[in-house]
């Protein structure tokens, strides 16, 4: 079996939902064949399709924020009109950036969250000082 991936536009409030852990399913048309282990790609959008409608052109315009989920149960019938499901998600991680990125940003958070100098990067301590700040460790 081969999981797909899908890549999938989201309103703005129904993204942050997700993203703040309130919202863990999707109501899809499954035009897609959905299945267990398939993973979503939920872009946020700056606008919702109900704002979209009202726009003289359609253009759809991306926030940027994204969410990486797993389907774990896919529910048709129970009162859903034909072709609806309900997708039950988790979230999963999905690493994009290189090895050298991921260390660059581990230590941009390590300079912010020094407890020594509280982000400064020590330069408080060198003016101070009348100097120059030393290299952070």
């Amino acid at each position: 079996m081969s999981i797909t991936k899908h890549v999938l536009k989201t309103d703005p409030d129904v993204f942050q939902l997700s993203w703040d852990g309130l919202k863990d399913y999707e109501i899809r048309y499954n035009d897609r064949d959905y299945q267990v282990g398939d993973h979503l790609e939920l872009q946020e959008t700056k606008f919702s399709g109900a704002e979209m409608a009202l726009l003289d052109e359609y253009c759809v315009e991306f926030t940027g924020c994204v969410l990486h989920c797993e389907i774990t149960h896919v529910l048709s019938g129970y009162g859903l009109q034909e072709g609806w499901v309900i997708l039950s998600l988790k979230p999963v991680v999905a690493l994009s950036d290189t090895a050298a990125e991921i260390e660059q940003g581990l230590n941009e958070m390590a300079l912010l969250n020094c407890p020594a100098c509280g982000g400064s990067g020590h330069t408080d301590d060198a003016q101070a000082a009348g100097g120059v700040a030393e290299e952070h460790y």
